[in-house]
């Protein structure tokens, strides 16, 4: 006996062409989820359907799921200071975390503020500021 799935639970890729005026093709790339929720949407130049759609369907795998990678900030920050950094974002503070390696910076800023779901940042947020811009943050 087989079990029918409808496209609504599995989810649609679908694509389609932007051409500019000197008539170059910028390739849409979509996955409308489960529930038709959400639409991931992806833009190139190449026509990678394959390669595009497989990424896609991870991203909505990991959608559907709720998802959050933090194995590198669990990692990189100890649990004192990982309290203290969330205990900061509650009350609203400002927070300034360093990092002498970008990838690690990147996947601490966002594994924190992934930290408070189902609440998010509400204030200014960046990501990576360059140090000769520091000042901006007095």
């Amino acid at each position: 006996m087989g079990c029918r799935v409808s496209q609504t639970q599995v989810g649609q890729n679908f694509t389609f062409v932007l051409t500019d005026i000197e008539s170059k093709q910028r390739f849409g790339f979509c996955r409308l989820t489960s529930g038709c929720r959400v639409c991931i949407c992806l833009l190139s130049y190449l026509p990678w359907f394959e390669i595009y759609y497989k990424l896609l369907n991870t991203l909505a795998d990991y959608l559907s799921k709720h998802q959050r990678n933090l194995t590198e900030y669990f990692v990189a920050v100890d649990v004192n200071n990982m309290l203290h950094l969330y205990a900061s974002m509650l009350h609203e503070r400002r927070i300034i975390i360093t990092s002498s390696k970008l990838s690690t910076l990147t996947a601490c800023v966002h594994g924190s503020t992934a930290m408070l779901y189902p609440m998010h940042w509400q204030h200014i947020f960046i990501p990576v500021l360059p140090s000769h811009l520091l000042d901006y943050c007095w």
